[in-house]
């Protein structure tokens, strides 16, 4: 709900990594990101600068952006760059002349698209949105695990993308939910858009091909 603590008090906060694959440890050690007793630090993580800084106050924002992040843009930042994986995969082909430009899979993209307000709108932002030629493909991204609530933020991004993008416009929902069938599936109740994917927890380390996947199928 926006409720951090001050800047000072979340510089004080440190986050055990036990449950973190070794691999990740390991990186976290050698970027020198772990307070004195082995734990995340986010004081450590703003003087590495790793995650961007705010453009204004950074001296009182910058560890709120941290705790942002960590708490769930860091999902938004990896969609985008699985999709920008997708896009040099592509580029490569057309290069070399194995695919033809006109078949490219992405065109322009980016995270946290803002819409202006209008009379039948109002404001809105898309966490990953693409598009391919003119048709917009609006990606909603949650780390939270609750289906009910993952499921209202599907409902809200198809609304919003239909609006945006007309009846065309593709959506999908990624989430940190184990089960994404049961979300798609009680979506699929309400309004029967089978162009509409849920990818769950167990998509995320083969993300780009599953998604490209999904962009080519629904694109037929």
């Amino acid at each position: 709900m926006g409720e951090w603590k001050s800047a000072d008090e979340l510089r004080k906060v440190s986050f055990s990594i036990q449950e973190l694959p070794e691999e990740i440890n390991q990186l976290l050690k050698q970027n020198e990101l772990l307070d004195d007793s082995g734990c995340l630090s986010i004081q450590k993580l703003e003087q590495s600068r790793i995650i961007p800084e705010p453009s204004k106050d950074k001296k009182k924002k910058y560890p709120k952006e941290i705790s942002k992040w960590l708490e769930g843009v860091w999902l938004e930042d990896y969609v985008l760059q699985k999709l920008k994986d997708i896009q040099q995969q592509e580029q490569k082909k057309i290069d070399e002349k194995v695919k033809k430009e006109e078949q490219r899979l992405i065109d322009e993209l980016g995270m946290s698209f803002n819409f202006p307000e209008k009379e039948d709108i109002g404001h809105f932002e898309f966490d990953v949105a693409f598009l391919r030629g003119y048709q917009l493909f609006a990606l909603s991204c949650t780390t939270d695990t609750e289906p009910g609530l993952c499921k209202l933020k599907l409902f809200e991004a198809y609304r919003r993308a239909r609006q945006m993008g007309g009846d065309e416009a593709r959506v999908a929902l990624i989430c940190c939910y184990d089960k994404p069938e049961k979300i798609k599936k009680g979506f699929m109740s309400q309004i029967p858009d089978d162009k509409v994917n849920v990818f769950g927890s167990g998509d995320l380390a083969n993300l780009s091909e599953k998604l490209k996947i999904w962009i080519w199928e629904v694109d037929k």
